[in-house]
C-alpha cells in the first residue's frame, strides 16, 4: 500500500502568535510501494492542481502559512490514485495568567455586511494576535506588531452570521473573548456598519486552565474533596492532609512536627484559610457537624468549635477581615453566612438566599464576598457584599445541568463561575464585576473534564 506521510510528523502544522506572519517548511514523503514510479501533485486553498514530485519514492519540502490547506494526491503513472494527504495547520498558545499591568483594553469593534474591524489596546507594548471563528467556517487569524494600540480587519465573512472574536496579548496578559453578530446586504443597498459595546468579557480559557482542578475536586457535599490544604503564614506555609480515617494531620509546616493529629476524624474533605499569623480549619465530623478550628503554627494545641449547623449539604469559603467569611447550604436549602474566627456565637449566622442545593463564595481583596447558588435543577444565581457589609439583591446568572461549581476572581473587574455536570461537561460564565446597560448573562460549553486535562 502506498504511503504519503510529512516529516517531522506534525500535522497540523502548529504555529505560535509571534509567527503568525510567517511560514514552516514541511516535508512531504512518499513511497508508491510499486516497482514503477508515481506522480505527486499539490492543491493549495482549493486551486488547481500543480505538479510537486515524481518518482517511486521520494520527499520535497512545502511552505505552509497559517490557516492554509494543502492537498497532496499521489498517483500511478497511469492516474490511479494511490494516496492523499491534507495538510492543515493550528495556532498553539500557552495558558497564561492576567496580569493587570498588562490588560487588553477592547475600544472598538465595527461589523459590516461581511467584515469585522476591531481596534484595541494593551497597558504594555506587546505583539498580539485575533482569532475569528463560527461553526462549519475557516477561523481567520491576524497578527500584530510589538505595540500598546493593534488593529485586525476580517473580510469576506458570511453574511447574516454568529462570529466569535479572540484577543490575546503575548506575555502575561488574559485572552478577551467577544460575540459578534455580521450584517445583512440588500438588493442593491448598502447597509451601514455598527459599532459594537458591552459584549466582551475576558476569554474563559485562563480560568479552566488554572482554576478547574478546585471543581473536580468538590464532592457530593459541596465539601472540597481533596485530602490535602496548603496556606501560606508569615511563619511559612501550614499543610495538612487528611488520612483515611478522618484524621488531620500536619503535612509539614514551620514551628510544627510532620504527622501531628490537629483533628478529627472528620468527613473526606475540608477548608484551610489564612487568618493574620494563623489558619483557620472548617470541616464537618464524622457525625455532621460543622466544626472550626484556629490552627497557630507555633503552638501544640488546637481546640475545635461546633458551628451551629448540622449536615449542611455545601460549605464555601474566603479570606475576609477579622476572619474567615463562611457560607453553607442548610438541609432545608437556606443560604447562611457568616464570618468565624477563634471565639464565635453558634446562633450568628445570616440567612441569605433559599432553595439551594450547593454554594461557593470567592471575596475580591478579602474584602467584597460573591456568593454563588445552584438550585437542585440547575439554576445559577449570584449576590454580592459590599465593603460597607450590605448585601444586594439576588441576580439570575441562567441555568446549567445541576453539578458542581467553583467561583474566582480573575481580575478586579472580572467573576468566573465554572460548573462541571455529572456527566463531567464543564460550562464557564464570566461577569464583569460592573455590568453595564443591556449586559448578557452567557455560559460557554469548554468540553469535558477528560478532554481538558489532557
Amino acid at each position: 500500500m502506498a504511503t504519503l506521510t510529512v516529516s517531522p510528523a506534525d500535522n497540523p502544522v502548529a504555529f505560535v502568535p509571534s509567527g503568525v506572519r510567517e511560514t514552516r517548511p514541511v516535508t512531504v514523503v512518499w513511497d508508491t510501494e510499486l516497482l514503477s514510479s508515481g506522480r505527486l501533485s499539490r492543491r493549495v486553498d482549493g486551486g488547481g492542481d500543480e505538479p510537486f514530485g515524481a518518482g517511486r519514492t521520494g520527499s520535497a519540502v512545502t511552505e505552509v502559512a497559517l490557516n492554509q490547506t494543502q492537498t497532496f494526491t499521489l498517483r500511478s503513472g497511469v492516474g490511479q490514485v494511490l494516496a492523499t494527504l491534507v495538510l492543515t495547520t493550528v495556532l498553539e498558545t500557552a495558558p497564561v495568567a492576567l496580569a493587570p499591568t498588562q490588560r487588553i483594553d477592547v475600544s472598538r469593534a465595527v461589523v459590516g455586511a461581511d467584515s469585522v474591524h476591531l481596534r484595541w489596546s494593551t497597558a504594555l507594548p506587546v505583539a498580539c494576535w485575533a482569532e475569528i471563528t463560527a461553526p462549519g467556517r475557516r477561523p481567520g487569524f491576524a497578527g500584530t506588531d510589538r505595540g500598546t494600540v493593534h488593529q485586525a480587519r476580517f473580510d469576506g465573512l458570511d453574511q447574516d452570521a454568529d462570529y466569535t472574536v479572540r484577543l490575546l496579548a503575548e506575555g502575561a496578559a488574559g485572552r478577551y473573548l467577544g460575540a459578534v453578530h455580521t450584517g445583512y446586504r440588500p438588493s442593491g443597498g448598502r447597509p451601514a456598519s455598527r459599532e459594537v459595546a458591552g459584549r466582551w468579557m475576558p476569554d474563559p480559557e485562563v480560568f479552566r486552565r488554572l482554576r478547574l482542578r478546585g471543581v473536580v475536586d468538590v464532592g457530593q457535599s459541596g465539601v472540597v474533596a481533596d485530602r490535602t490544604g496548603t496556606a501560606p503564614t508569615p511563619a511559612g506555609p501550614v499543610e495538612l492532609h487528611l488520612s483515611a480515617d478522618g484524621e488531620l494531620r500536619m503535612a509539614g509546616t514551620s514551628g510544627a512536627a510532620a504527622g501531628q493529629v490537629v483533628g478529627g476524624p472528620l468527613r473526606p474533605g475540608f477548608h484551610i484559610c489564612p487568618v493574620g499569623s494563623a489558619v483557620l480549619l472548617v470541616g464537618v465530623t464524622i457525625d455532621g457537624e460543622l466544626v472550626s478550628c484556629l490552627l497557630d503554627p507555633g503552638r501544640d494545641d488546637c481546640t475545635w468549635r461546633r458551628l451551629g449547623v448540622h449536615e449542611p449539604r455545601s460549605v464555601a469559603t474566603a479570606p475576609c477581615p477579622g476572619g474567615v467569611q463562611v457560607v453553607v447550604v442548610t438541609h432545608d436549602g437556606g443560604v447562611r453566612s457568616r464570618v468565624v474566627s477563634d471565639a464565635v456565637a453558634e446562633d450568628s449566622w445570616e440567612l441569605i438566599g433559599d432553595g439551594a442545593a450547593s454554594v461557593a463564595v470567592a471575596a475580591y481583596g478579602g474584602v467584597e464576598p460573591a456568593v454563588v447558588t445552584t438550585t437542585p435543577d440547575g439554576a445559577v444565581r449570584l449576590r454580592n457584599r459590599s465593603a460597607d457589609g450590605a448585601w444586594g439583591a439576588w441576580i439570575g446568572l441562567g441555568s446549567v445541568e445541576p453539578g458542581r461549581h467553583a467561583v474566582h476572581w480573575e481580575s478586579e473587574h472580572c467573576l468566573a463561575v465554572t460548573t462541571v455536570d455529572d456527566d463531567h461537561a464543564v460550562h464557564v460564565l464570566t461577569r464583569p464585576r460592573s455590568p453595564g446597560p443591556g449586559h448578557r448573562t452567557a455560559w460557554v460549553s469548554v468540553g469535558t473534564l477528560s478532554a481538558l486535562d489532557q
